[in-house]
């Protein structure tokens, strides 16, 4: 259920009004608060009888962004609609040329009130998209910064595009982006961890084998005192190199 269903209509008798939709008078009204609604209509049915369809406030889809689409029925015939083009040419007019666009003057998508509306043509309505942060690639805030996409990578837990996008008011461009950085971050720690076991049980098993810490240094390519490190949190070795167990089994035994 969307948002605009779950707000009682006692929440907007104050400051609600309905207008006509050009186009669809006596068919549907839209609200100052971004809302349609049908009409009470009579209509003959293709069996002959005659049937009497209720006013009801019509349930709007969102998609990942926020629009806000409907579906308008003339008898026979369905149109999908965009909530904020039947708001705006209810309350502003039809727009000036097909190709103006029903600009939400905050930025936010959701908010489909007749005071936040204009037409506005596709490049006016570009430039607002920039300097709201909601253009492709933007987010609310703007670009993020490299502390904040890490930031947001590590909040990141099983969530899909779209919930991303929900949670942070982020373009499917950023969002996506954003997603995939931290899937590689994991599956490079994921490979650094793997890495440095597969180090560690070599390093462990040249010391079981009976290999000096100098002699494993040279051999895996490290320092000593890294080499003696690793022992020791292995509980392999004591503070002092010269008491090093040369007793293969026993080494063995301790891990």
């Amino acid at each position: 259920m969307t948002r605009d269903l779950q707000i009682s209509d006692a929440a907007f008798t104050a400051r609600e009004q309905w207008r006509d939709i050009p186009g669809w008078e006596g068919l549907y009204q839209a609200s100052s608060e971004g809302r349609v609604r049908s009409l009470v209509r009579t209509q003959v049915g293709m069996d002959g009888y005659t049937r009497t369809h209720k006013s009801v406030i019509l349930k709007i889809t969102r998609t990942p962004l926020g629009y806000g689409f409907l579906q308008l029925r003339t008898p026979g015939i369905g149109k999908r609609c965009a909530v904020n083009r039947l708001v705006c040419a209810a309350f502003h007019g039809p727009p000036p040329s097909p190709n103006h666009q029903a600009a939400h003057n905050d930025g936010n998508s959701r908010n489909d009130s007749s005071a936040n509306l204009r037409w506005a043509t596709p490049k006016e309505n570009a430039a607002d998209k920039v300097a709201h942060g909601t253009a492709p690639g933007m987010d609310s805030m703007g670009i993020f910064n490299n502390a904040q996409r890490a930031a947001i990578r590590r909040s990141i837990d099983g969530e899909t595009i779209s919930q991303l996008m929900s949670r942070l008011r982020l373009s499917h461009g950023t969002a996506a982006r954003i997603l995939q950085e931290a899937r590689t971050e994991r599956e490079l720690i994921s490979h650094h961890e793997k890495a440095r076991q597969r180090h560690a049980d070599r390093v462990i098993s040249l010391y079981a084998d009976g290999k000096t810490v100098g002699e494993i240094a040279d051999i895996v390519g490290r320092s000593k005192p890294a080499v003696y490190v690793l022992l020791r949190t292995r509980g392999l070795l004591r503070r002092t190199r010269k008491s090093r167990n040369r007793n293969p089994q026993a080494a063995v035994v301790i891990l």
